[in-house]
């Protein structure tokens, strides 16, 4: 430090010229050995003599003080020294040239930062060596430089080198700075069962068992170090990228930059882990990071852009620029929400989708068998991969989570293993083409415009609007990984679902269909607000929602199962009425548009009703009401005899196709009959739902039993109507379910709810048979219904024309 501070001062007083000449003399030794000789030749241009001559002022080398503080800033980071440890003076201030106000070319300018971020790129040079050291066979040195770094620096706010970047850090010490983040709670939730409590640290275990020495004699050390810098980077770094980007979201949610250069920063070290300091564009060989696997991935799969580079490539970079771009904007990042803020929560998404396109092709590519060392790479990948989808189809991800990740799979198990995946595209937001095609690979389907809805044919395009629930399974996921914030930002801005068309598509959020008032085109919706009425908030189950994602004290068991029943029974029970009933509006509407408009309503309000996980079968795999439907019929036998399916469904399936051919045919008045039939089905699950927790009541409950909080959402779900013609009752079963009775034993709360059912329902024009027989006690909820347990059937008498009506319809 005395050395650069003498020689800097010395430099601009040019009547002690000579002393500058003896310090250059003295610190180039020093910068030739252990920076560059370019750099020391600069100071030498600088200091010397006249190089080696008389004196002469005119020389405009001599007194630079510009050219001293601009070349010693570069110095000083190779000599961990930050720039206001050399001065503080503003005249003489080396921070004015430090390195966070440069830029840095990826890729030979393929992309350009707009700061300095060579230390974050030389990660590359990390994994190069790491496979340079198993080369010669050193695969301890190769594991030191894996666990401590080498080439890739860390600064401090000043610019001083402070450490080294490692790729084991990315799993050992970042994963605790990731613990609130939604992708890597994905991961937690689906290894947390296969590492046993050790899940935070997955890419950092998997990794070093390749650097162990009975792997490395097994599979030779040119295989295995390319196996341990494989999984560093597809695991490890990949990673890392997602948590610089997710925490660049959270910082900008809060406001928290200290400048916008502080914000762009967080972006470009996030491209310089993608790209890395020794990659050329497009080139698929020589690259170390993920670039490079998405250059190799991309030409297997034959989704190589007209650049030359991957699909997947070139549309990071051009969100990763988008990102840059948001966050250039003075005063875009505000405490709470903003548009910058949502337009870069979508611009990350997009981006994580791309980062996801070369695993799922080096999974593909490896399961085919298409690479030396395929099985350990189909470890690697599919502990990238399955974790993406454990939001997705809950049938779909336990299979593969088995397959590949709990238990092993055989040859013939291929075939199907990957249709599973190519059926998680949409899920991902992606498109087979997104990851195209490559020899031995399964043709890939994407999901048709008119994707089935259980038992439910659509006309109209509603899947983005039918994956609300894979919101409401990502919600429930977090809030089992105790990631309260994620749930909330998900609640709050939506990521699967999505309202509109075309380009014209915006995220479609849990919180918007809670509180937007168009709930009011359903005439009961007055019933709710009366109920409701001493709520600081007509939006009643928002308020539920909103207060227990923050209640102190609850198990998470209990918060998730309030939270997610209230997403169920009420949020989307309120929003597929709503959707039927603006049905009826617009088919009675004479604008064309609008009326054209009430079938796409129709089939919306299928889909708030059956979700894109339900499928044909009377199986549970569905997430919404009519999955609950037909899980909580077995406890009161209105199951079909044959087919097992949910009498009330069966209903409710009936006046769907009905409801669709009358707008067809422009019966609107009949349409209004339909809607009534399908609210009144939808009530039998919430009532049977209560009386079941009801009788749970009747012993003692532990602390994990979540029937109380379950009873308690579906009873407030049902309670608006009861209390609408019968108060007494009302009355009696909102203090019987009210959820601050906890867990307490209350033998008499089965017979006190199921009695004042049974008066309610037969004012509200329910047959105690539609709501069955309880099978653990062989009792309806009143007399009439009182059977042996045996099962019976119920319909409405459809008649012949009606019927008619219906296969004309489906023939369309």
């Amino acid at each position: 430090i005395s050395l650069i501070q003498a020689t800097i001062y010395y430099t601009e007083n040019e009547r002690r010229y000579f002393r500058k000449d003896i310090l250059g003399k003295a610190i180039v030794p020093f910068i030739k050995q252990d920076i560059d000789v370019s750099t020391a030749l600069k100071i030498e241009k600088i200091t010397d003599l006249n190089n080696g001559g008389v004196h002469d002022p005119s020389n405009l080398d001599y007194g630079n003080v510009t050219a001293a503080l601009e070349v010693f800033s570069y110095v000083i980071h190779d000599f961990h020294i930050g720039c206001l440890d050399v001065s503080e003076n503003p005249t003489r201030d080396l921070c004015e040239y430090d390195y966070d106000d440069g830029t840095y070319e990826l890729s030979d300018g393929l992309y350009v930062t707009t700061t300095f971020v060579e230390g974050s790129a030389r990660i590359a040079e990390d994994v190069k060596e790491i496979k340079s050291q198993f080369t010669i066979g050193d695969y301890n040195e190769a594991k030191s430089i894996y666990q401590n770094g080498l080439y890739s620096e860390i600064y401090d706010s000043s610019g001083k080198r402070i450490g080294k970047q490692n790729l084991a850090g990315f799993s050992t010490v970042d994963s605790d700075q990731m613990i609130s983040e939604p992708v890597f709670n994905l991961y937690r939730y689906t290894l947390k069962d296969v590492y046993k409590g050790n899940e935070k640290t997955y890419a950092d275990q998997i990794t070093v068992s390749f650097f162990e020495s009975d792997f490395v004699q097994s599979h030779g050390n040119e295989l295995a170090g390319e196996l341990a810098a494989e999984a560093s980077v597809a695991l490890n770094l990949w990673g890392a990228i997602v948590h610089k980007l997710y925490a660049t979201l959270e910082l900008c949610e809060n406001n928290d930059f200290t400048s916008l250069s502080d914000a762009i920063h967080r972006i470009d070290e996030a491209v310089a882990f993608w790209i890395g300091s020794t990659q050329k564009t497009g080139d698929k060989v020589n690259g170390h990071l993920l670039y490079r696997l998405a250059e190799e991935s991309g030409d297997l799969f034959e989704t190589v852009a007209d650049n030359g580079q991957s699909r997947a490539n070139k549309y990071a970079l051009m969100f990763f620029k988008e990102a840059a771009l948001e966050l250039s904007f003075q005063g875009g990042c505000v405490e709470g929400s903003s548009y910058v803020t949502s337009q870069l929560r979508v611009i990350i998404e997009n981006i994580v989708t791309q980062m996801t396109i070369p695993l799922i092709q080096h999974l593909i590519h490896n399961l085919i068998g298409g690479s030396k060392g395929h099985t350990e790479r189909v470890k690697i990948y599919a502990h990238a991969v399955v974790p993406l989808l454990a939001s997705c189809n809950a049938e779909t991800f336990e299979f593969l989570k088995d397959k590949l990740l709990v238990s092993t799979y055989e040859s013939k198990d291929i075939d199907e293993i990957i249709r599973k995946i190519q059926s998680t595209y949409s899920c991902l937001d992606l498109k087979c083409n997104d990851i195209g095609k490559t020899d031995g690979m399964p043709s890939c389907v994407d999901r048709e415009d008119s994707q089935m809805l259980g038992e439910y044919s659509p006309k109209t395009d509603v899947r983005e609007h039918s994956d609300i629930d894979l919101d409401i399974r990502f919600i429930e996921i977090m809030l089992t990984m105790d990631a309260i914030e994620a749930a909330k930002d998900v609640y709050a801005n939506g990521k699967h679902a999505r309202d509109g068309s075309g380009y014209q598509t915006r995220p479609l959020s849990l919180r918007y269909l809670a509180t937007n008032v168009g709930r009011r085109a359903v005439p009961s919706f007055n019933k709710f607000e009366e109920f409701y009425k001493s709520d600081a908030d007509v939006n009643y189950a928002h308020g539920l929602i909103t207060k227990v994602f923050d209640l102190p004290n609850i198990s998470l068991e209990t918060r998730t199962t309030l939270i997610v029943s209230t997403l169920q029974s009420q949020v989307m029970y309120m929003a597929s009425l709503q959707k039927f009933y603006e049905s009826v509006e617009k088919c009675n509407s004479r604008n064309e548009g609008q009326y054209l408009q009430a079938r796409s309503d129709w089939d919306t309000g299928a889909a708030y009703l059956f979700g894109s996980m339900q499928k044909k079968s009377a199986e549970n795999n569905g997430y919404l009401l009519y999955a609950q439907s037909r899980k909580v019929c077995k406890l009161f036998n209105t199951c079909d005899s044959v087919s097992g399916e949910a009498l009330n469904n069966v209903n409710i399936l009936l006046a769907l196709f009905a409801g669709a051919f009358l707008i067809d045919v422009k019966s609107c008045e009949a349409l209004a009959s339909n809607v009534i039939r399908i609210e009144k089905e939808l009530q039998v699950p919430l009532i049977q739902e209560t009386i079941s927790a009801a009788f749970s009541k009747r012993s003692a409950l532990t602390l994990l039993d979540t029937t109380p909080a379950k009873g308690y959402v579906y009873s407030r779900a049902i309670l608006p109507y009861i209390h609408h013609i019968d108060t007494e009752s009302a009355d009696t079963i909102g203090r019987k379910m009210d959820l601050n009775v906890g867990l307490d034993v209350d033998p008499s709360a089965y017979s006190e709810v199921s009695d004042a059912f049974a008066n309610a329902v037969s004012k509200m024009n329910f047959d105690c048979k539609d709501i069955g027989i309880f099978t653990q006690t062989n009792q309806g909820i009143c007399q009439a219904a009182q059977q042996s347990g045996s099962s019976f059937t119920r319909s409405y008498g459809i008649s012949a024309a009606f019927s008619i009506s219906i296969t004309l319809w489906l023939l369309q």
